[in-house]
């Protein structure tokens, strides 16, 4: 017998390896994620109230500037991330991982310097144009895990994003009284740091190799293809972050309606509640997800959403309000996983960047368009606008119910 052959691995055993090293590249996005997502939450509960702190006239001005800032942000990521995401499927998701943490820290210890409302447009602009974290480390995840796993797999990433999320504004409330809010912003720079180490020492390389070759030798994927499903994950993409920030900015203006004085913690309760419920409604929604149809499980999500955000504009305590903020980020919290496993399982394996790179475009308007709708319902009317986003929720529904079609790989768990 061959030496060679003598020595080789068995199948079994190459394949033991293979599961092995998925698991634990899939562990560690995972677990970068949760981390990043305590820094994401730990400012989210008092950035209007730092601009009313740098120079805000009063809450709406102070809705505005954070409006406005997500709105060059937004405009930044939409020009950005497609072409980020194409050459993710070039050098590797990894490497544009990493590029987002490197940038997340140069922009979030630049938001902790700032001293004027109008600054933080600049912080986000950078951040829109070299960051984008979740969108990177999804895309890193789908091409590390078999496609029969991706549902799982995705399922845990928003659980722990949300997780930490939850995690993030009792920090930052904590942070905030004992270093103010400029501190806060500093601790979060520390902590991606951390995660910037463990990506770049513990995750393995993504492979880009089984692709045609240009006369550079760089990895050129083949043409990128829509279709009608992987565009309308994209679409419901856009419409769930839009939703999703027109809210989260319009709470605290709503608290601070109802209870002034007491407004930093209670946004911290909230926010917290609101990370926990939405955990909560991302574990149960895998558990369905088993036995039920993305096409279902997403139509009631939505349709549930909706009654949720009415309540929002109807309550008259700042506890109420609270605990109808819970229920709706339990209910659209369901959706998110979702519509990240359609774009995902409607886009070809090599070419996920580019489609993650587009999703991540449609986030950013998403994330531009809903602070400014919540400057807007801030200087009219807060019952209407979440009255608005109950609406959009029923509308978004009923698209789905009509156009969406089962994933077949997500029926059947073949993989491609």
């Amino acid at each position: 017998m061959d030496r060679s052959t003598q020595n080789a691995p068995a199948p079994q055993a190459q394949s033991g390896q293979a599961d092995a090293t998925e698991r634990r590249a899939a562990r560690l996005i995972v677990t970068s994620i949760a981390l990043v997502s305590v820094t994401f939450g730990a400012w989210i509960p008092f950035q209007t109230l730092y601009m009313m702190q740098i120079g805000a006239r009063d809450e709406a001005d102070a809705a505005f500037w954070v409006g406005l800032a997500y709105t060059a942000q937004g405009l930044a990521r939409i020009v950005a991330a497609p072409l980020w995401g194409m050459l993710a499927d070039r050098v590797g998701r990894k490497q544009m991982f990493l590029r987002t943490l490197y940038f997340s820290i140069l922009t979030v210890l630049l938001a902790g310097m700032i001293q004027s409302p109008w600054q933080l447009i600049v912080a986000l602009t950078l951040q829109g144009i070299f960051s984008g974290v979740i969108p990177a480390a999804t895309a890193l995840l789908s091409v590390s895990v078999h496609d029969s796993r991706m549902k799982t797999a995705l399922g845990r990433l928003g659980t722990v994003q949300y997780l930490g999320m939850a995690t993030g504004p009792a920090v930052g409330s904590v942070l905030a009284l004992v270093v103010g809010y400029r501190g806060v912003y500093f601790v979060c720079g520390a902590i991606v740091l951390a995660v910037t180490v463990l990506v770049a020492r513990g995750i393995p390389a993504d492979r880009v190799a089984g692709v045609a070759r240009d006369a550079a030798g760089h990895a050129a994927p083949g043409r990128f293809r829509m279709n009608s499903q992987l565009a309308l994950g994209i679409f419901a993409m856009f419409m769930l972050f839009s939703l999703y920030q027109l809210r989260n900015v319009a709470a605290p203006v709503a608290l601070f309606r109802l209870e002034p004085d007491h407004v930093t913690v209670l946004n911290g309760v909230a926010f917290t509640a609101a990370g926990i419920a939405s955990a909560a409604g991302i574990w149960l929604v895998n558990r369905w997800f088993q036995k039920a149809s993305m096409k279902r499980v997403m139509v009631t999500g939505a349709l549930l959403a909706a009654g949720s955000h009415l309540m929002l504009g109807m309550v008259s305590s700042a506890w109420f309000f609270i605990a109808a903020f819970a229920l709706s980020a339990l209910l659209h919290a369901t959706l998110f996983p979702l519509s990240n496993t359609l774009v995902a399982l409607n886009s070809d394996r090599e070419r996920r960047g580019t489609a993650f790179g587009l999703a991540t475009s449609a986030q950013a308007l998403g994330m531009m368009c809903g602070p400014m709708g919540s400057a807007l319902i801030a200087a009219t009317s807060l019952t209407i606008g979440f009255g608005v986003i109950a609406a959009s929720l029923v509308g978004l529904a009923l698209l789905l119910a009509f156009r969406l079609r089962e994933p077949q790989d997500a029926a059947s768990g073949r993989r491609t």
